[in-house]
């Protein structure tokens, strides 16, 4: 509705047509004015400008009286109010820097930009970072995660447009099996004293291997220790130091001519990366008669890998067109 106190086109008019134009006098002539209307009054920019100039008015108000008189007294000079003086330095403290504090949740740690409290400039674009301890994974970003750009992700940014508080939090990761093959158990080779098998595989997935299964045999008079070996592989083959390892008393596995899958815990954990060739690598230190790790004869089979023997403590190897029965299992990277 149009609150214009003269007619529009005489000299003297001002006041305002609706919420578009207003007419008003600015040093002795009557100036016409369009109103200005923000496309998005809500971006995170203004949103925090927005916080920032309601916290300084609340702390105004919370001001004693005896203080808010200093304030009229300090901006008298430059025919500034008190309240305008103090929102003046109130704001532009605010506003010439921002605060992140960064905290982390149990099991893990934030290791970009680090934890505690850090000054950026406003609008600035910082890198976050979470690292969980061995066993755990990343979960997300909580707190005030509307700048985060992507609050599910362990390596990400975000934008400094206010103070901020967030944490990283992490949580147990669970154990899948990755490779493996567990069919077509038709023999299987012996493993003892200067007898090593290996079944080489290639993960699909990069991972930390934290454990293997595998399906053997031992003969009654058997004792002494299975030990697994995780190694890298050259022209399918073992080859190099061992990543990681693991044993079993050879007792544990059934009597032949029973087998069964049985669990061997590697020492530490260690990380498998994806579409590279590795070689799991059995030894009993039973002298004949040993131990037998089961394998399906067939030339179809696990393809990622294959059966490789050693007759000689693992100094040259063989390899065979079939596969040991086999479990690999760990935490996805």
């Amino acid at each position: 509705m149009s609150r214009n106190k003269a007619p529009v086109y005489s000299l003297g008019a001002h006041g305002s047509i609706g919420k578009t134009l207003t007419f008003r006098e600015s040093h002795g002539q009557t100036i016409v004015e369009k109103t200005p209307r923000l496309l998005d009054p809500e971006t995170p920019a203004q949103l925090a400008h927005r916080a920032i100039f309601q916290g300084c008015v609340s702390a105004w108000h919370a001001l004693p009286a005896a203080e808010k008189a200093a304030y009229e007294r300090l901006g008298r000079p430059g025919h500034m109010t008190g309240y305008a003086y103090f929102m003046g330095g109130c704001i532009h403290a605010a506003v010439i820097s921002v605060t992140l504090d960064v905290s982390a949740g149990a099991n893990g740690a934030v290791t970009d930009p680090g934890e505690g409290s850090f000054t950026f400039t406003p609008n600035q674009v910082v890198d976050l970072l979470a690292e969980p301890d061995s066993g755990y994974r990343f979960v997300a970003w909580t707190g005030d995660i509307g700048t985060i750009a992507n609050p599910a992700a362990a390596a990400t940014t975000i934008l400094m447009s206010g103070n901020f508080t967030i944490q990283a939090t992490f949580e147990i990761a669970p154990v899948i099996r990755f490779e493996y093959y567990i069919t077509g158990d038709t023999d299987g080779l012996p493993c003892y004293a200067q007898y090593y098998v290996a079944q080489t595989f290639t993960p699909l997935l990069a991972h930390d291997i934290t454990y293997v299964r595998v399906k053997m045999g031992r003969m009654a008079a058997t004792s002494g220790t299975v030990t697994v070996q995780i190694k890298e592989t050259v022209g399918g083959k073992p080859f190099g130091p061992v990543l990681a390892t693991g044993s079993v008393l050879t007792q544990i596995f059934p009597v032949h001519p029973s087998y069964a899958f049985k669990r061997v815990d590697l020492v530490a954990p260690v990380s498998l990366d994806d579409g590279k060739m590795y070689a799991l690598v059995i030894s009993n230190t039973q002298s004949s008669p040993g131990a037998t790790w089961r394998a399906d004869m067939s030339p179809e089979g696990y393809t990622r890998g294959t059966s490789v023997f050693s007759s000689n403590y693992g100094v040259s190897w063989t390899i065979y067109a079939y596969d040991q029965m086999f479990e690999e299992w760990g935490i996805e990277a």
